[in-house]
């Protein structure tokens, strides 16, 4: 009798423990499925034409592109103690993208939207960070290629902090073959824009390609991406991976503001760098 009662629990322990891991795997599964594992995948939820188990959706839903949309959002953008704020700018956002006269749909191959790479590199032995833009350019139909916009470091700025009128091309050096312009190269080469025209805007980027064509500069190795869209009308909001113990991970919009045409191309000054 006690041989069976032992039997009788361990079978009833096995059943429950597999049971348990059935409820695990279910779990783990629907983690999975919820994940937003790609920016592809991203962006088909916005556009709410993939479900979230990946097939494609044939019946379009206004109200389920909603939800889905409020899905994409990184929770911890929404403070604890005064989430109306924010909740009511998403809202605004989530009714602008999902309006029937104006819905708003993005795509890869948009004008409008950037990545932004944030690398270590190295220079004269040292490692730096450095941000990169790139964006999609078109090949030609159907095929597009990413291409570095601009970049952002701090030994890539040549603009001098002051100009100094002491430091220049003598009016009269043409008379001596401008036999000066080899002390351009002897002086503190910080001081170089002192000989460029008033006019003359400094470009980071060629700087950085000539650095590189050089072997002067190594990309060592990327750190984490942003990204940027601009091409929702009146809105800019970014995209970043997150990782956690959470539903609520993988590539997820980050921040999100309301702005005018003139902010925009501020934001893309200020923040992208672009000119």
């Amino acid at each position: 009798m006690k041989k069976i009662f032992i039997v009788n629990v361990l079978f009833l322990f096995l059943v429950a423990n597999a049971n348990c891991q059935n409820l695990t795997n279910r779990f783990d599964e629907n983690r999975l499925q919820i994940r937003v594992k790609q920016l592809d995948e991203f962006i088909e939820r916005f556009n709410y034409t993939t479900n979230i188990e990946g097939n494609k959706i044939n019946t379009f839903d206004i109200s389920k592109r909603k939800n889905y949309i409020l899905g994409l959002f990184n929770q911890k953008i929404i403070p604890a103690d005064k989430p109306d704020s924010m909740l009511l700018i998403i809202n605004n956002f989530i009714n602008t993208v999902c309006n029937k006269k104006t819905e708003n749909f993005i795509h890869f191959e948009d004008a409008n939207w950037y990545a932004q790479a944030y690398c270590k590199v190295k220079f004269k032995n040292k490692i730096h960070d450095i941000s990169i833009v790139l964006k999609p350019e078109k090949i030609k139909e159907f095929e597009y290629k990413w291409v570095i916009a601009a970049v952002e470091t701090d030994f890539l700025k040549l603009k001098p902090e002051k100009r100094n009128p002491g430091l220049m091309i003598s009016p009269v050096d043409n008379e001596v073959n401008f036999m000066s312009l080899p002390d351009i190269t002897n002086e503190n080469s910080t001081n170089v824009l002192n000989y460029a025209g008033s006019n003359y805007q400094t470009d980071e980027l060629s700087v950085f390609f000539a650095l590189i064509k050089t072997g002067l500069l190594k990309i060592q190795n990327v750190q984490n991406i942003k990204y940027h869209y601009l091409q929702i009308p009146e809105w800019i909001f970014t995209v970043e991976h997150f990782e956690r113990d959470s539903e609520n991970v993988g590539w997820l919009i980050s921040s999100i503001q309301k702005v005018n045409s003139k902010s925009k191309t501020e934001y893309s000054k200020t923040i992208l760098n672009l000119y």
